[in-house]
């Protein structure tokens, strides 16, 4: 299986940029003494709602990576698990080569119709091996169930000026069904997965969760305390709570980490993730 080598997030005051996106993987790669030349694969994440190129292609070619593979991958808040699995895939049997996920987070530029959560923009990007060092990734499970695909969703608004609108039919008859759905599909599949290899809930160190108004009753399914408030960086928030923990050094040796996220779908992604002996923290 592989390797988390390195991760590291920025908050930003607007929405990233290319060149801010393609500088926190130059920095990183420096970090850990990787050069472009070694990155066999660059995925990119983000809530694409613009008609707009690749930005997978711009990164890797910036960072001097063009003979890399560069694909962006949308699946909406769920998607750098999605892009992590892809990445070991691309790199699996292969010692020498490596991968990077790079994300981002734009909320400056989407309407919202609640106030629920504190939501930020920012760039981050991980680095996955098969060296053997960091935070070794044991699982990596995703389902999905589209029964109430649409009853939230990111769309373009034209009204004088253009705009981009968070929308939620709380109107809608199946509503109250969504919002059970959203507690129960989610809590089993990671139960699921964590049965698949042995592990169990009081075995976990550390949990990360997309933040939403789902992170408290999912704990209460699981009965664990609810984690300490993260703010919502739409498909970021995974690198940036995993960011934050490993720079706070609160991962010892042999800790395990269960990471949950569920996207507009829905779509849910758990990764279960192991700290070896040798941990990089930024």
């Amino acid at each position: 299986m592989a390797w988390i080598t390195a991760v590291e997030t920025a908050y930003l005051e607007a929405s990233p940029t290319i060149e801010e996106r393609t500088s926190i993987v130059k920095s990183v790669l420096t970090k850990v003494n990787i050069s472009a030349y070694q990155v066999s694969a660059v995925l990119s994440t983000g809530i694409d709602v613009y008609v707009q190129p690749s930005d997978s292609v711009a990164i890797s070619c910036g960072i001097g990576a063009a003979q890399a593979l560069a694909a962006s991958i949308n699946n909406s808040c769920a998607s750098v698990p999605v892009a992590i699995d892809i990445a070991i895939h691309q790199i699996s049997n292969h010692s020498e080569k490596i991968a990077v996920v790079t994300s981002s987070s734009i909320f400056n530029d989407i309407h919202r119709d609640n106030n629920e959560n504190n939501f930020a923009n920012g760039v981050g990007v991980a680095v996955i091996t098969n060296n053997g060092c960091g935070l070794r990734i044991i699982k990596i499970n995703h389902q999905s169930d589209a029964t109430y695909f649409g009853l939230k969703t990111i769309e373009p608004v034209v009204d004088k000026v253009f705009k981009l609108a968070f929308k939620e039919k709380r109107n809608d008859p199946n509503w109250s069904q969504y919002r059970q759905a959203a507690i129960d599909f989610p809590v089993s599949v990671l139960k699921d997965s964590l049965d698949e290899i042995g592990w169990c809930i009081p075995d976990i160190s550390h949990w990360i969760f997309h933040r939403s108004k789902f992170t408290k009753k999912w704990c209460s399914e699981l009965g664990i305390e609810t984690p300490v408030f993260f703010t919502n960086m739409g498909p970021l928030t995974v690198l940036a709570q995993l960011y934050e923990l490993l720079k706070s050094k609160k991962v010892i040796a042999g800790d395990k980490i269960a990471v949950l996220e569920i996207g507009l779908g829905m779509s849910v992604s758990v990764m279960l993730l192991q700290n070896g002996d040798d941990l990089w923290t930024g």
